[in-house]
């Protein structure tokens, strides 16, 4: 979820594919999300599309307890803020 979000937002990440690679994420991706991931270039309607996995984001992290409160549905979550976020993406 996590690696598809930030392939949304940053495309030519020279992380991403070290970070997924390095922890044998790609087993875990759908048929789409390994065809999205594997593109150079993902197209707009693609990079759109797969950017809207981050809402699933906030209710993961709430449940897992990393986020206080569940924010507001109309607010923008800061993802960076997040410390146990930052650790998983080392």
């Amino acid at each position: 979820l996590i690696a598809v979000v930030d392939k949304a937002h940053d495309p030519t990440s020279p992380q991403l594919e070290s970070w997924v690679s390095q922890h044998g994420i790609s087993d875990y991706f759908s048929s789409g999300e390994s065809a999205f991931i594997g593109v150079c270039s993902p197209s707009q309607e693609s990079k759109e599309r797969f950017s809207w996995h981050a809402e699933c984001l906030a209710p993961l992290f709430w449940a897992l307890n990393q986020l206080q409160e569940m924010p507001p549905l109309n607010v923008q979550i800061e993802w960076h803020s997040i410390a146990s976020l930052r650790e998983i993406l080392k």
